[in-house]
């Protein structure tokens, strides 16, 4: 993913793919501890944290790429605007879907898990859960400044508030991801010390 100026909408329309496949390896590594009966718990949680650290990790360097990204014509900019937070909304809603299949069902089900040891990952988990949500919201609510076609100067100046918020999402989910990865990491450790205890 790039995080140099656009050149246009074709560079946006790119970005749901890209985020998807720079994130696929620890996401493929994730699915398939999943599927195993086998794997300790604390190897489950190690590739869990290694996920959400990935996932951090592109969506700062996505957030570097809204703040230099412009349409070619600056005449298009409320409809180029539309395009990012589209684009904005499948990212943070990829993100959401891989907390809700690989964080929250795992959670419940690491019986072998002290009770503080889930309850840690579990806040980790609704920490990613709530800012990816107020992540939507804020991009709803760019829409709705965004959808009224006529221009004037303070409608621009709204459009380009909300715009910012939404963009500025991005930072407190991956910082809500590198928290529940320290804390999965965290887990990980006391659960191998207490296998071995």
């Amino acid at each position: 993913m790039s995080s140099q100026p656009s050149g246009g909408g074709g560079q946006l329309a790119a970005i749901p793919g890209g985020f998807r496949n720079a994130t696929a390896g620890t996401r493929e590594a994730l699915d398939a501890i999943k599927r195993r009966t086998d794997i300790p718990p604390a190897t489950l949680l190690e590739h869990q944290a290694s996920h959400a650290l990935m996932l951090a990790a592109q969506l700062s360097e996505l957030k570097q790429f809204y703040e230099w990204s412009r349409p070619i014509d600056p005449a298009e900019i409320r409809v180029y605007m539309v395009a990012e937070m589209e684009v904005l909304w499948t990212v943070l809603e990829t993100v959401h879907g891989d907390i809700q299949r690989l964080y929250l069902s795992s959670v419940d089900s690491l019986q072998q898990l002290p009770l503080e040891f889930a309850k840690q990952s579990q806040t980790g988990v609704t920490g990613v859960t709530k800012s990816c949500r107020a992540g939507t919201r804020a991009v709803r609510a760019a829409w709705d400044a965004l959808s009224p076609a006529e221009t004037t100067p303070e409608r621009h100046e709204t459009r380009a508030e909300t715009r910012d918020k939404a963009v500025d999402t991005l930072d407190e989910v991956a910082k809500q991801l590198r928290a529940l990865a320290d804390a999965l990491s965290q887990v990980s450790v006391l659960s191998r010390q207490s296998d071995t205890a």
